[in-house]
């Protein structure tokens, strides 16, 4: 009876996982061809206006995020490569907005080796764009940063955008910690 109350619990742990997964990558999936089709008309029009050095530079981020995504298949990856990974997409969205936008980052060297899974950052970074900055008048600024506490390590993206409402911030709060409970059968802290 214990032999298969266990088995349905690895059962039922796997199953969460594997949802929980598929749901990441279906995430990822999402953001690309919204974010090329841009990075490829911003590409256009600065051909004809900016130095081939400048245009150079965004095919470059551009071209070393896809190697990313295509040559690094497995599913974790080191935070080393991840604030890489970011700091493309980042200097991309600078020429989009070079006036707008200043982005900084904040890492405890410490932390540089963590696995975490792959493309994490970029998603946040992305949603901080269409969520807190695309209203906001004015300078925008946003970061990422990377402290260990205790035994965790915490990293926050942070944007000072519009936000959210207090109520609507609850329930995305509550969500997360949802799910953050039901792959990891611990609870977590969600924080501003």
């Amino acid at each position: 009876m214990a032999g298969r109350i266990r088995e349905h619990i690895q059962t039922e742990y796997s199953m969460n996982l594997q949802k929980k997964t598929a749901e990441l990558k279906a995430l990822q999936a999402q953001i690309h061809p919204h974010f090329l089709q841009n990075t490829l008309q911003m590409i256009g029009s600065m051909v004809f206006s900016q130095k081939p050095e400048d245009t150079y530079e965004v095919i470059r981020s551009l071209s070393e995020m896809f190697r990313y995504v295509v040559r690094e298949p497995q599913d974790m990856a080191s935070l080393r490569a991840e604030l890489d990974h970011a700091g493309h997409y980042m200097r991309i969205q600078q020429r989009r907005f070079p006036q707008r936008l200043v982005f900084q980052v904040e890492v405890d060297e410490r932390a540089m080796d963590i696995r975490l899974p792959k493309l994490s950052l970029q998603p946040l970074l992305e949603n901080a764009f269409q969520h807190g900055l695309e209203r906001k008048a004015g300078a925008w600024r946003m970061g990422i940063r990377v402290e260990i506490r205790k035994e965790d390590v915490c990293i926050t993206v942070c944007d000072n955008g519009n936000g959210m409402d207090a109520d609507k911030l609850e329930k995305v709060r509550a969500k997360l910690e949802n799910a953050l409970e039901e792959s990891t059968g611990r609870r977590g802290v969600i924080s501003d």
